[in-house]
């Protein structure tokens, strides 16, 4: 019985050393990604009025101290991501996050009115929002 005991630490000892090897070729090591999508800076810049295109990715993040949605748009010109309006925290800011959610999910067309500051004030989705 004992020798079946310090043979199970054994294993268990050599096991963790040679995890341990292996952690360390993976974090001396850059990793490259292997996918490359290219930006329309430009989008966000021309949104003067509205955009069209379809939600590829929400997100919530901050500006300064304040809680934002921000959502990804990809339409003919290529892709460019957007503040809305309307905080997180408020009900304009918890619709407008259902109804990216769910333009992205279900990948349908969406129709968005931006304002002076070229923020996504109201979205529009379905088979008809342009």
């Amino acid at each position: 019985m004992k020798s079946i005991y310090l043979f199970v630490l054994f294993c268990f000892f050599a096991c963790s050393v040679s995890a341990e090897g292996n952690g360390d070729k993976i974090t001396g090591s850059q990793l490259k990604p292997n996918i490359s999508v290219p930006t329309g800076k430009n989008d966000a810049i021309n949104c003067n009025e509205s955009i069209t295109g379809y939600i590829i990715s929400v997100s919530t993040g901050y500006e300064g101290n304040k809680n934002r949605l921000a959502f990804t748009i990809k339409n003919k010109s290529g892709q460019s991501w957007f503040w809305a309006a309307h905080l997180n925290n408020t009900d304009a800011g918890k619709s407008l996050l259902s109804t990216a959610i769910f333009a992205a999910s279900s990948g349908q067309k969406i129709y968005a009115e931006c304002d002076n500051n070229h923020y996504i004030t109201s979205l529009w989705v379905g088979p008809d929002a342009w």
